[in-house]
C-alpha cells in the first residue's frame, strides 16, 4: 500500500504535490476545527446547563427562601407589636407573598419548558406546594387574631402550628437548593472531563500534522531536485548565459537527469545554435530582397505621382464644366420662375380685364337708366310749364288780385325751363359718356385678346426653358458622374502612390531591421 503511494506521487507534477501537501494540511486543519467544535460544544452545553438552568432555579430558590424567611419573622411582629403599627407589618406580609408568587410562577415555566425537573426536584416542588398551601391559612388566622385583640390566641397559634410550618418550609426550600448545587457540580465535572480530554486530543492531531508535512515537505524537496537536475543557483547561471548570447556556455554536472529542467535548458542550448545559424543565413538573404523592393518601390512612386497629377488636371477642367452646366441649369430654373411669375401676372391682368368689362357693362346699363330719368324729368318739366302758363292766364284774368299768383307762377315756368335744360344738358352728357365707354369696351376686349396670347406665348416659353432646365439637371448628372470617376481614379492613384511610398518605407524599414538583426545574431556566441 505505501509503495503504490510512494509511486502515485511520483508521477503527480509538482503543483499537484504542493497542492496535495496543502491539502493534507487544510484536512488536518478541518480535523482539528471539527474536533475543537465538538469538545467546545460540549463544555458549552454543561456551561448553559450550569449558567441558564441549575444556577436560575437555585436563584429562584434563594429568592423563595428569602420570601418565606422574611414572612417568619413579619409574622412574628405581629404578635409583638402594638394594634397601631400592624398595618404596615400586613402590607409588608402581603408583598413578600407576591415576590414569593412571581419567583414560583418562573420555576413553574422551568418546570414546564424544555428543561423540565428531575424526579427529585419533582418531589421538592410538590412538598413544597403542599406546605405552602397548609402555611398561609396558618399566617391569615394568626393576623386576623391579631386584628381581633386576640394576642394570646395569636401567640399560641405561631408558636404551636405556623413556626413549625415555616421551618419545615425552609427547610424543603433549603433542599431543593442543595440540589441544584449538586447538579451544578456535576456539570462542572463532565466540563473538566471534556477540557483535559480535549487538550491531548488536540497535543496529538498536532503532532501528527506536523509529522505529515515535514514527510510530505521531504518528498516535494526530492521530487524538485529531480525535476530541476541541478541546485537552483546554478540553473539560473546557465540560463543567464543563454540570455546573454553566450551558447557556449555548460555546467560541469554529469550525468544529467533525464527528463529535468537542465537536460531540456541544454537541449534547447543546441536547438538555439543550429536555429540561429539558420537565421544569419536568411538575414542576408532577406536584406538582399529589400535592396531590389526599395529600388522598385520609388520607380512605382514617381509613376504614380506623374499619373495623379495629369489626373488633377483633368478632374479640374470636368469641374470647371460641371460649374458651367450648373449655372445653366440655375439660370433655366430662374427663367423658369420668371416666366411663372409672368404667366400669374397676365392671369391676373386678364381678370382684371374682365372685371373692368363687366363694371362698363354696369355704366352702360346705369347710363341707359339715368337716360329714362332724364326724359321723366323733361315730361314733368313740360307740364309744369304748361301749368304755369295756365296759371298766368288765370292770373291775367283775376286782375290785380291775380299778381302775386301770377309772380309764382312766372318761378315755376322759369324752374320748368331751367329743369327741362338741365335734362337735355344730362341726356346729352350721358351720350357721350356711353359712346365713350362703349369706345373703351371694345379697346378692353382687344386687350384681353393681347392678354390670351400673350399668355399661350407664355406658356410655350415655359416649356421651353422646362426643357432646358431638364436637359441641364441631366447634363449635370452626367457630369457629376465623370467627376466622381475621375475623383475614384485620382483617390486609387493617389493610395497607389502613397502604397508606394510605404512599399519603399517598409523595404527600407526591411532592410534596417535586417541589418538590425544581423547585428543581434552577431552578439550570440555559436
Amino acid at each position: 500500500m505505501l509503495a503504490a503511494v510512494r509511486s502515485y506521487f511520483q508521477r503527480v507534477t509538482i503543483g499537484g504535490r504542493i497542492v496535495i501537501c496543502f491539502g493534507v494540511v487544510l484536512v488536518l486543519v478541518l480535523l482539528l476545527a471539527s474536533v475543537s467544535v465538538w469538545q467546545v460544544g460540549k463544555i458549552k452545553s454543561s456551561l448553559e446547563q450550569i449558567n441558564d438552568v441549575n444556577n436560575v432555579k437555585q436563584q429562584l430558590a434563594v429568592d423563595l427562601r428569602g420570601s418565606v424567611h422574611d414572612r417568619a419573622i413579619a409574622l412574628r411582629d405581629v404578635v409583638l407589636v402594638e394594634p397601631g403599627a400592624l398595618a404596615p407589618i400586613v402590607r409588608d406580609i402581603s408583598r413578600l407573598g407576591g415576590d414569593y408568587q412571581r419567583a414560583w410562577q418562573h420555576l413553574e415555566q422551568l418546570r414546564s419548558g424544555s428543561a423540565g425537573f428531575s424526579a427529585e426536584e419533582q418531589r421538592v416542588y410538590s412538598e413544597l406546594a403542599a406546605t405552602e398551601s397548609q402555611t398561609l391559612p396558618l399566617i391569615a388566622q394568626v393576623i386576623a387574631l391579631r386584628e381581633a385583640g386576640q394576642r394570646e390566641q395569636a401567640s399560641q397559634l405561631l408558636l404551636q402550628q405556623a413556626g413549625p410550618r415555616f421551618v419545615t418550609w425552609l427547610k424543603q426550600i433549603n433542599a431543593f437548593i442543595t440540589i441544584e448545587d449538586g447538579y451544578s457540580n456535576a456539570q462542572t465535572q463532565v466540563a473538566r472531563g471534556v477540557s483535559e480530554h480535549f487538550r491531548f486530543l488536540m497535543l496529538a492531531l498536532a503532532a501528527l500534522a506536523v509529522i505529515t508535512v515535514v514527510l510530505i515537505a521531504m518528498s516535494i524537496r526530492r521530487t524538485i531536485s529531480g525535476t530541476l537536475g541541478a541546485e537552483p543557483v546554478a540553473l539560473r547561471r546557465l540560463i543567464n548565459a543563454i540570455a546573454a548570447g553566450d551558447l557556449q556556455y555548460r555546467l560541469a554536472i554529469a550525468p544529467v537527469p533525464a527528463g529535468s529542467i537542465l537536460a531540456a535548458t541544454q537541449e534547447m542550448q543546441r536547438a538555439l545554435t543550429d536555429l540561429l545559424g539558420q537565421v544569419k543565413t536568411s538575414v542576408q538573404q532577406v536584406s538582399g530582397v529589400s535592396q531590389g523592393l526599395t529600388g522598385g518601390s520609388g520607380d512605382l512612386a514617381a509613376r504614380s505621382d506623374s499619373q495623379s497629377s495629369s489626373i488633377q488636371q483633368t478632374a479640374a477642367a470636368i469641374a470647371q464644366f460641371a460649374a458651367a452646366v450648373k449655372r445653366n441649369s440655375e439660370n433655366a430654373g430662374h427663367a423658369d420662375s420668371l416666366v411663372a411669375d409672368a404667366g400669374e401676372q397676365v392671369a391676373e391682368g386678364s381678370r382684371v380685364i374682365h372685371a373692368v368689362v363687366a363694371d362698363m357693362e354696369h355704366i352702360i346699363k346705369d347710363s341707359a337708366e339715368i337716360s329714362d330719368i332724364t326724359r321723366i324729368i323733361e315730361s314733368i318739366a313740360f307740364q309744369t310749364n304748361i301749368l304755369a302758363l295756365n296759371a298766368a292766364v288765370e292770373a291775367a284774368r283775376a286782375g290785380s288780385q291775380g299778381r302775386g299768383f301770377a309772380v309764382v307762377a312766372a318761378e315755376v315756368r322759369s324752374l320748368a325751363q331751367r329743369s327741362s335744360v338741365a335734362a337735355r344738358d344730362i341726356g346729352q352728357l350721358l351720350a357721350r359718356s356711353v359712346q365713350r365707354v362703349r369706345s373703351n369696351a371694345h379697346s378692353v376686349d382687344s386687350a384681353e385678346r393681347c392678354m390670351t396670347q400673350i399668355d399661350a406665348s407664355m406658356q410655350q416659353v415655359k416649356r421651353a426653358v422646362n426643357l432646358i432646365s431638364a436637359d441641364s439637371a441631366e447634363q449635370a448628372g452626367t457630369v457629376d458622374g465623370v467627376v466622381s470617376a475621375v475623383a475614384f481614379m485620382d483617390s486609387g492613384i493617389r493610395q497607389n502612390a502613397a502604397l508606394s511610398e510605404q512599399l519603399a518605407g517598409d523595404a527600407r524599414a526591411l532592410e534596417e531591421h535586417a541589418r538590425s538583426l544581423h547585428g543581434t545574431i552577431a552578439q550570440f556566441r555559436i
